[in-house]
């Protein structure tokens, strides 16, 4: 069965589509939700609980949202991010962890791997103070390879607030990371 099918099957009350959507989804947005939570356990448990009910409250008013311009997954990802934002601003949290996360490559050079792993904390942590919004816009699309479109739909946001949105994360992002370095050399 396809996305949009599965979707509607879901829509119209079908509890195997449910079950198939929660089965076949559930460990790729608990993933998604830690990672923008920065921790496991009653967090996440949280946000999932809350995102899976909100998909099928109000008559699945937010599955109906679902266009299939892009996979249900990706789609459902995105959902969960954004509930997860939701959820650390509802507890006051500020800025949301996660981003880029650098990965061991044991074939290459190890001043280089040691740099790399430097430099993909250093951009980590200076994501982490950034606002939430910000954080997200650059995972989205820098990261994730979203398109301005795709961006502006999940953040529910007009499509000419974009570039100016990223313009400015990039700005604010390379700010900290220039205070970071200065402070870091003296």
């Amino acid at each position: 069965m396809n996305d949009a099918e599965l979707a509607r099957r879901c829509i119209d009350g079908d509890p195997a589509a449910w079950g198939e959507l929660v089965r076949g989804n559930l460990d790729l947005v608990h993933r998604a939700v830690g990672r923008v939570l920065g921790a496991a356990g009653a967090d996440v448990e949280d946000v999932l609980q809350t995102l899976f009910l909100k998909l099928m409250e109000q008559d699945c008013r937010r599955l109906r949202s679902f266009q299939g311009r892009s996979k249900l997954s990706t789609w459902l990802v995105s959902v969960a991010r954004r509930e997860a934002l939701d959820h650390l601003e509802r507890k006051g949290r500020g800025a949301a962890p996660g981003g880029p996360h650098f990965r061991f490559d044991p074939a290459g050079d190890p001043a280089a791997t040691l740099a790399a792993a430097l430099e993909s904390k250093r951009v980590q942590a200076a994501l982490e103070r950034l606002p939430a919004r910000d954080s997200l816009l650059l995972q989205l699309v820098c990261v994730d390879g979203a398109s301005y479109e795709e961006a502006a739909r999940l953040l529910a946001a007009p499509l000419n607030s974009i570039s100016p949105w990223l313009g400015r994360a990039k700005e604010r992002l390379k700010a900290l990371l220039c205070t970071d370095a200065g402070a870091s050399s003296l």
